[in-house]
């Protein structure tokens, strides 16, 4: 009697069981599969945008850069121009100063005072000549530091010549005094 199933109902309960279990594990798979497709969609799609923001910020970045060099040129034109304008401006400036340093030498020179050489390095401006007492060469250094052209008059040299066999009643110094002459401001 063992090979005699009298329950036929299990069997139809075990069969009932498994073809959930198949169809649960089938939907299982589907909407494991699902979910897969679906994050795969999701994740290329985040790629795709990210891919699209990455060229908009390279192009952005290509633009900055475009007027990065633009920038830098202008600024160094811009120095370029600075540098001739503050030329232009030196020139003009030695011009008129050149005009006033005559014209303060004419009214600084006193009588009995003459000017051989004069000679101008940078803003210094150095004067050889002959005097006829020492006072005029006091006189002189007086004035310069008086004028308003002229500053820091320093005496480099006296040599005196009294011996002359022509004029032996004759004094002459002979000089070199140098000044510094004053600057106009420059242009920023």
């Amino acid at each position: 009697m063992d090979g005699i199933n009298l329950l036929p109902w299990r069997i139809k309960q075990k069969e009932e069981k498994q073809r959930n279990f198949f169809l649960l594990l089938g939907i299982a798979i589907i909407s494991g599969l699902s979910i897969i497709i679906l994050l795969h969609l999701l994740i290329a799609e985040k790629i795709k945008q990210q891919i699209e923001i990455n060229y908009y910020l390279q192009s952005e970045v290509n633009t900055l850069d475009v007027q990065l060099a633009q920038i830098k040129d202008l600024k160094t034109r811009k120095a370029e121009m600075i540098q001739r304008l503050n030329l232009i401006y030196k020139l003009q400036v030695d011009r008129l100063l050149i005009v006033h340093a005559f014209n303060g030498l004419a009214k600084v020179i006193p009588p009995g005072l003459y000017i051989k050489n004069i000679k101008k390095d940078g803003d210094t401006l150095t004067l050889m000549g002959n005097a006829d007492t020492m006072g005029h060469v006091s006189e002189l250094m007086q004035n310069i530091e008086s004028s308003k052209w002229f500053a820091d008059p320093v005496v480099q040299e006296i040599k005196t010549n009294d011996t002359s066999k022509e004029f032996p009643h004759v004094f002459i110094s002979h000089f070199t005094l140098t000044t510094t002459k004053l600057q106009m401001k420059k242009v920023r």
